[in-house]
């Protein structure tokens, strides 16, 4: 019970609790299939089992294929929902290692090496933005070379970072105008 971000820490508090009971929990969670748990907890489930050890039940996260297949809860893109805007507006703007604001703009700010990010949930859907998070060079954006420079974030951030990321670029519908 609680409201979303409630149910996710608790998710996550499970998977540090050092008893058999949050074990069996977890492994509960994880059995569920995609339409007995709600989208938004999935990665926090996948993160908790990563963190008791249930290796053979929780799909490693460092690979792309993992996160853009979603398995293994079918089709499901487990970091499309369920972020928090807030949080990933914070990463773009201040994550140390990420640096999101020296090659993209954002109202105004950053650098151009990289596409702007305004106006960003009007071109692209979030499938889109999580490729280009996850595999950078899969689709470039015209006028930015051959080849991108943007390490994948996934070797940066955690993946719960990268969902907040998400939730936050699917929060730009508005073009920024120079000069305003």
């Amino acid at each position: 019970h609680g409201t979303r971000y409630e149910r996710q820490s608790a998710i996550r508090a499970l998977g540090v609790a050092d008893s058999p009971s949050a074990r069996r929990r977890i492994g509960s969670l994880l059995s569920r299939g995609p339409d007995d748990l709600e989208p938004e907890l999935h990665l926090d489930v996948l993160l908790a089992a990563r963190k008791i050890g249930d290796g053979s039940t929780a799909p490693e996260l460092d690979r792309v294929e993992t996160w853009l297949s979603g398995q293994p809860h079918g089709d499901l893109q487990f970091a499309l929902v369920g972020g928090d805007p807030e949080r990933g507006g914070r990463i773009v703007r201040e994550h140390a290692s990420a640096q999101c604001l020296r090659c993209h703009r954002v109202d105004g700010f950053g650098g151009e090496a990289g596409p702007v990010l305004d106006g960003v949930a009007l071109r692209e859907d979030r499938s889109y933005l999580l490729q280009s998070l996850i595999d950078p060079s899969a689709v470039l954006v015209e006028g930015f070379g051959e080849a991108s420079a943007m390490p994948p974030m996934h070797e940066i951030l955690r993946p719960d970072e990268i969902r907040d990321v998400i939730a936050y670029l699917a929060t730009l519908d508005e073009v920024s105008v120079p000069g305003h």
